[in-house]
């Protein structure tokens, strides 16, 4: 991946003039973008990628080149098939209208979302 683009960072944004200007670009970048890492869980900006989770409800270790790794995960009942009804869409980034074009140009969407 030769570009980076975080929108948070990239567009000042306590400065109207510069968040008219880039906002302006955003259906290009998110159209040529090769994926769109989207901070569904995070309440704001400055929140990050991650957010913090519960304990995890199963736990393994796994030896690669005679270091031992620490996986932890947790696992659901059952998947949720209703979309309409999918806990992810009252995460806080999707409360947002002008989010919307991100998950309509953007040929690759992963969500980073609390569950």
């Amino acid at each position: 991946m030769r570009y980076l683009w975080i929108d948070s960072l990239c567009i000042v944004q306590d400065c109207p003039d510069d968040w008219e200007k880039e906002a302006a670009k955003m259906a290009l970048v998110y159209r040529n973008a090769f994926i769109t890492l989207a901070a569904t869980a995070s309440p704001n900006g400055a929140g990050g990628l991650i957010q913090p989770v519960g304990s995890p409800t199963a736990c393994f270790d796994v030896a690669v080149k005679e270091r031992t790794h620490r996986f932890e995960w947790r696992a659901r009942e059952k998947l949720q098939r209703d979309y309409a009804a999918h806990p992810m869409l009252r995460e806080p980034l999707n409360q947002r209208a002008w989010t919307l074009q991100e998950a309509l140009l953007s040929p690759r969407l992963l969500h980073f979302a609390s569950d």
